[in-house]
């Protein structure tokens, strides 16, 4: 097997700020999240052998690139930075679709850019 040439999977409207995230939470989906220049989030899907259109998340103002993890095979979470300089995280789970964002503070004094996680 070799790798594939170069192709482009665009951009959501209005474009993005910062590098994109991928998550991959089986071994048949992938996702990639950028913060979109409306300071949303945003998702591009593949699943079903091809890529799906950009989504908004309706919710949340982001103040950071996204962060990805994920707690086993169906679960990933999302982690930004809030424009109150707090850490905020939703999350996807196959049984509950996603919930959140939740607040999850921020240490002492703040912190400056992304959060990130493994």
């Amino acid at each position: 097997m070799s790798w594939s040439g170069w192709f482009n999977i665009g951009a959501p409207a209005g474009g993005f700020a910062g590098a994109p995230a991928t998550i991959s939470r089986n071994k048949d989906v992938c996702n990639v999240y950028v913060r979109g220049n409306d300071n949303k989030l945003w998702q591009r899907p593949y699943y079903n052998g091809q890529w799906h259109d950009w989504a908004k998340h309706a919710n949340g103002v982001l103040a950071s690139e996204p962060t990805l993890g994920s707690m086993g095979p169906d679960h990933e979470h999302v982690f930004v930075r809030g424009t109150d300089g707090n850490v905020y995280q939703q999350y996807w789970t196959a049984a509950g679709g996603w919930k959140g964002w939740f607040n999850l503070g921020a240490p002492a004094g703040g912190f400056a850019g992304g959060p990130a996680t493994i």
